[in-house]
C-alpha cells in the first residue's frame, strides 16, 4: 500500500544463502487501482530469510493530485501513517508449512525475461535498441576475470558465489551460442542494430551464463520489426570513445572536490563506448574535440546508461554533457536507484565549430558503472 504520490513498489524475498527472489514488482503504482496478488504456488520462507520492501514516490509538481479540477502545489512530505504522509506497507497471508511440503521443496528456478524492447516494436537500421531484462532468483554481476582485467582487485564489488549468479549473452538472429554477441551484467543496456540490417522481423535472444560463461539453459526471446527510415537525414558522431582525456577546465568548478581520486584505469573504452567505474573514480571530468559542427536548433542525441546505483546512505549522482562551455544536458539521480537507460534528444543551444570542446561530467557515491555510448548531432534545415 502507498498513497497518491507513490510510483512503484517491489517486494523481494532474500534467502539466507544470498538468492534474491522478486515476489511482487509494481512499476506503475496507482492509488486508485490496488489489488491483491496471488502466487501460483506457495513460497516457503525459512529461518534467516528476510523480506525487502522498496517504494518510490514522486513529489514533483507534475505528480500532484487534482482537487476540484485544480492541481495542488507540492508540499513537504515524509514517510508516515497519516493521510498526507506517504506509506510503504505490504501484507502477507501466511500459514504453517506441512512437513511433506518442506520435504519436497525445490529451489525456485532462475528466470530471465525481456522488459524492453516489446514485441514488434519498430526500429531502423543503425538504431540503438534499449534492452532491459528482468531476472529472478539470479544475481547479475560482472565476471571476475573481466573486472580484474582493468587493474582492480577481484574482490571489489563482487559477492561470494554461494548462490546463483552470473551474467548474460545477448544475440541478434542467432541460435548458435558461439555466434557474435554482447556480454552484459546490468539489467539495462543498448544494442546497436547493423546499418545494413534488412527490413522485416528480427529476434533478440538472451541467455543466462554462469561465471565461467557456460550456458545455463535459461533464455528468453523477443521479436522486433525493422523498417527503412522515413528521412534520409543522417546523424553525425560528435565523439570518439577512444579520444577522451582528463579535462583541464571544468564546466562545473563548484562541484569539484579539493582532492579528486580518479585513476586512468577507472574509465576506459569498452565495445565502442566509454565506461566509468565510480567505485574507483569519485569525480570525473573528461573532454575531447568535437568531430562535427553544431548549429543552434540542431538535434543532439545522447545515449547512456547506468547500472543499479547503491550506497550506504542516501546520496545523489550528477551527470552532464557540455559543448564549447555550454551545458547541453544534465540530470540529478537519487541514490539508491535501479539501473537506468537514457536516450535523450535535445535542441542545441549553441553554435560550435568542429573541434570545439565536448565535456563529460559525472560524479556519484558508491560502486556503480556508467556507460556513455554515443553523442550525435542531426543537422536541421
Amino acid at each position: 500500500h502507498q498513497h497518491v504520490l507513490g510510483k512503484s513498489t517491489t517486494i523481494e524475498l532474500l534467502r539466507e544463502d544470498g538468492t534474491e527472489i522478486m515476489l511482487v514488482d509494481i512499476r506503475d503504482w496507482d492509488f486508485d487501482w490496488q489489488d491483491e496478488y496471488f502466487f501460483e504456488e506457495e513460497i516457503i520462507v525459512h529461518p534467516g530469510d528476510r523480506f525487502r520492501l522498496t517504494c518510490t514516490w514522486d513529489n514533483s509538481a507534475s505528480n500532484q493530485q487534482f482537487i476540484d479540477g485544480k492541481q495542488i502545489e507540492p508540499r513537504y512530505t515524509e514517510f508516515g501513517e497519516g493521510t498526507t504522509d506517504e506509506m510503504c506497507v505490504n501484507y502477507f497471508y501466511v500459514t504453517r508449512v506441512d512437513d511433506e511440503d518442506l520435504a519436497n521443496e525445490e529451489p525456485l528456478p532462475a528466470t530471465v525475461a525481456f522488459h524492453q524492447p516489446r514485441h514488434h516494436d519498430v526500429y531502423h537500421p543503425g538504431d540503438y535498441v534499449p534492452i532491459e531484462v528482468l531476472t529472478n532468483a539470479f544475481k547479475l554481476q560482472e565476471p571476475h576475470a573481466d573486472h580484474a582485467a582493468h587493474g582492480h582487485g577481484e574482490d571489489a564489488g563482487n559477492d561470494a558465489h554461494s548462490h546463483r549468479a552470473g551474467h548474460y549473452h545477448l544475440y541478434l538472429n542467432a541460435e548458435d551460442d558461439s555466434a557474435e554477441h554482447l556480454t552484459r551484467w546490468d539489467h539495462a543496456t543498448f544494442y546497436q542494430l547493423p546499418d545494413d540490417l534488412p527490413p522485416g522481423e528480427h529476434t533478440f535472444r538472451v541467455s543466462l551464463r554462469n561465471d565461467a560463461h557456460e550456458a545455463m539453459g535459461i533464455e528468453d526471446r523477443v521479436t522486433i520489426r525493422v523498417e527503412e527510415p522515413a528521412s534520409s537525414a543522417r546523424a553525425q558522431a560528435l565523439i570518439d570513445a577512444t579520444a577522451w582525456q582528463s579535462a583541464t577546465e571544468d564546466v562545473f568548478p563548484g562541484h569539484r572536490p579539493q582532492d579528486v581520486n580518479c585513476p586512468p584505469n577507472s574509465w576506459y573504452e569498452e565495445d565502442g563506448a566509454l565506461e566509468v567505474e565510480t567505485g574507483y573514480c569519485d569525480y570525473l571530468s573528461l573532454d575531447q574535440a568535437s568531430l562535427a559542427p553544431v548549429n543552434k536548433g540542431d538535434l543532439i542525441r545522447l545515449v547512456l546508461w547506468h547500472g543499479q546505483l547503491r550506497f550506504d546512505a542516501p546520496a545523489e549522482a550528477h551527470v552532464a554533457i557540455a559543448l564549447d562551455g555550454e551545458v547541453l544536458w544534465e540530470d540529478d539521480i537519487e541514490i539508491p536507484s535501479s539501473g537506468g537507460v537514457y536516450d535523450i534528444v535535445v535542441p542545441a543551444t549553441v553554435n560550435a565549430p568542429a573541434g570545439a570542446q565536448v565535456q563529460y561530467h559525472l560524479h556519484n557515491h558508491g560502486y556503480n558503472t556508467w556507460t556513455l555510448l554515443s553523442l550525435e548531432v542531426e543537422p536541421q534545415p
